[in-house]
């Protein structure tokens, strides 16, 4: 029989990223702008979130105190962080976090997807 094909080329991390990453064209569908420019786009009836790369350190306290600090207060219905143990409340370097609205989330992405805290 034939040959088997062969597996597609892996693609670069930042390609692949890209491709799962939709991105807001500018108005009238122009060319997307650069990399760094690009918003992120959540589908419209997305209100809870994952964040990721969280510090072990950081409490669910800490990481509420920091969202109130970048103007979510009140925007948030629900905040988990789960710990790796009981004992040292270290954290796991995620959570979830319900918007009361679809904008508050995609707000929140606009401001902390790919950013440094």
């Amino acid at each position: 029989g034939p040959a088997p094909a062969a597996p597609p080329a892996a693609q670069p991390a930042d390609k692949a990223d890209e491709a799962d990453d939709p991105v807001r064209t500018t108005a009238g569908g122009a060319a997307p702008r650069s990399r760094r420019q690009q918003r992120k786009v959540l589908q419209d009836d997305v209100t809870t979130l994952m964040v990721r790369n969280l510090p072990e350190t950081v409490t669910q306290q800490c990481f509420i105190e920091e969202m109130h600090k970048c103007g979510f207060e009140g925007l948030f219905d629900f905040c988990y962080t789960p710990t790796r143990s009981f004992k040292s409340w270290r954290g796991t370097g995620f959570a979830f976090v319900n918007f009361v609205t679809h904008a508050a989330a995609q707000d929140f992405d606009d401001m902390w997807h790919r950013s440094r805290r």
